[in-house]
């Protein structure tokens, strides 16, 4: 799982919530993503990519860095920046 707030920009924000996709088979390994923001300012934008590769944690799990821009959408085009990690996997 993953969650977020994008950049402002044209002064609003966006909220995400989404769920990677399942890890493939193997170590080292990423997930891709898709999600859709919340409906701001009359519309929303898609986030979507792959993470970064696992980042172990000091007490078990790992988590994976995932940052990039939205689609282009709104009355007055633009993306919104974004970036966070995912929640902790336990291996």
């Amino acid at each position: 799982m993953f969650s977020g707030i994008t950049s402002l920009d044209y002064g609003h924000v966006h909220e995400y919530v989404g769920l990677t996709d399942p890890a493939p088979t193997g170590v080292p390994h990423v997930h891709r993503y898709h999600t859709v923001t919340s409906m701001n300012d009359g519309h929303t934008h898609i986030i979507e990519g792959a993470t970064g590769p696992a980042i172990n944690l000091p007490n078990g799990g790992h988590v994976h860095y995932l940052e990039g821009f939205t689609t282009i959408n709104g009355m007055h085009p633009h993306t919104h920046h974004y970036n966070g990690t995912t929640g902790n996997e336990v291996d």
